[in-house]
């Protein structure tokens, strides 16, 4: 007996028991094979083969019928546009707002052009045609060569005619280039406001554009990011005075003006667009303004541009730095040398700064006697050059200068003489174009800021 049971009976009872364990263990495993294997193939064909995306029907269009994945094609082909037109506005007003918001919204209309130009339609059923192009418009034209293009609209229709694109073709007039971009509805883009403007001037294109080329280069935003850069606009009465500053480089400059005094500052980024645009011609170009706003018009009645933007205003003028406080030359000693020799002989340096600027040691000029002393040293790279100039200076001055600033000061002098008044190496060096006749009434000066030589 074993704890009072027979010991045939006790084996008989644990044989049975054991034969239930094997039997609950092997149910276990099996079960857990199915499951795995089970899952492995449902996971296979929901996310690999999308049996069930296939297969059931999501949406129905008339008579057709859609199923998941012919839904989440055509969702994925529209999300597609919307996603490119966004990148694009936010490449161009990136400063405006980002991604869907600046697709939607647009921008804040601180700057518009518009422009018209003749042309002739061929053949159209509807006599007003709008639509939005995309930017890269810009760069297809620049690649067709002729002169005269033509412009086709085309629809197409895609699967089951749920998705229609509208397409512009573009060909040159030998028909030797044709080129198809996807155009959008014009209703998405935002209406230009009318700006509403109380004074005005006028004032000669070539003059105009000459004051902003003359400055435009002072107003780098990569150079100064802390405010918005602009070109501060001030009429005495006789003339009017354009002013540049980014903190590194200040331009000034005049063109005779016989207005009202005012005083504004307009946009780097008009000032930029102006210079492109502006034509070297002696017709009119008419300058609107208001406290708050700019319209700047200018062509004839086929061809003309229209450029609305915002000023800077509230007290931004009065934190624009004055031209007037750095004019003082008292105690600077002034020389005079030519223009294409200077220009010469910092395109020589360029060979030291061209790709590795940020590695080289500031332009090191040296005026002593009558001689100016231009010195750079690279790793791989040294210049060591003498000019002489008109003047004389008794004491050794040495200024470090960046050489990108220095050039870009030094490529808008237009005279054969420029001037260049030096004090010492921690005061600004001002440039200014030598007049070659009592009649020479330009007006142009360019101060640069030296830096510290290492």
């Amino acid at each position: 007996n074993l704890y009072g049971i027979p010991l045939k009976k006790w084996k008989k009872h644990s044989a049975k028991k054991d034969l239930a364990i094997r039997i609950i263990v092997k149910t276990i495993v099996i079960l857990v094979c199915v499951g795995f294997i089970g899952g492995f193939a449902g996971n296979l064909l929901l996310n690999v083969f999308n049996v069930p995306q296939k297969v059931l029907t999501v949406a129905t269009y008339n008579d057709t019928k859609l199923s998941g994945a012919e839904y989440n094609y055509y969702y994925m082909s529209l999300f597609n546009q919307i996603y490119q037109m966004a990148y694009e506005y936010e490449s161009m007003y990136s400063s405006y707002g980002s991604g869907y918001g600046a697709y939607f919204t647009g921008f804040d209309m601180s700057l518009a052009i518009e422009a018209t130009f003749p042309c002739r339609v061929v053949d159209a059923t509807e006599k007003n045609i709008e639509f939005l192009v995309p930017t890269r418009i810009v760069e297809v034209l620049k690649r067709i060569e002729t002169e005269i293009v033509s412009l086709t609209l085309s629809s197409k229709e895609g699967d089951y005619g749920l998705v229609k694109y509208t397409y512009l073709t573009i060909a040159s007039s030998d028909t030797k280039v044709r080129i198809s971009i996807p155009v959008f509805n014009a209703a998405n883009y935002p209406t230009i406001p009318s700006e509403k403007t109380d004074k005005s001037f006028n004032i000669l294109s070539c003059s105009f554009k000459g004051l902003l080329e003359r400055t435009g280069f002072a107003m780098n935003d990569n150079r100064l990011k802390t405010i918005p850069m602009g070109l501060k606009l001030t009429s005495t009465g006789e003339k009017l005075v354009a002013t540049a500053c980014d903190g590194y480089i200040m331009a000034v400059t005049s063109e005779a003006l016989a207005f009202d005094k005012f005083e504004l500052i307009v946009q780097a980024r008009v000032v930029e667009e102006l210079s492109k645009l502006l034509p070297d011609s002696e017709e009119e170009v008419t300058f609107a303004f208001s406290d708050k706003a700019s319209v700047i018009k200018f062509g004839d009645s086929d061809r003309n541009v229209t450029i609305s933007s915002r000023l800077l205003v509230d007290d931004y003028p009065t934190k624009y730095p004055v031209a007037d406080n750095f004019i003082n030359l008292d105690g600077y000693n002034a020389v005079s040398v030519y223009t294409s020799e200077f220009k010469e002989m910092l395109e020589r340096a360029n060979i030291a700064y061209e790709g590795v600027e940020r590695l080289c040691k500031p332009l090191a000029l040296s005026f002593e006697d009558s001689t100016l002393n231009c010195k750079v040293e690279s790793s791989f790279f040294e210049m060591d050059e003498n000019l002489e100039f008109d003047g004389k200076i008794d004491t050794l001055v040495r200024i470090g200068m960046n050489y990108r600033y220095l050039k870009e000061a030094i490529s808008r002098m237009n005279r054969d003489k420029i001037k260049l008044y030096i004090d010492t190496a921690l005061k600004p060096i001002h440039i200014m174009p030598e007049k070659e006749s009592d009649e020479d009434d330009l007006y142009y000066q360019v101060f640069v800021l030296p830096v510290r030589m290492r």
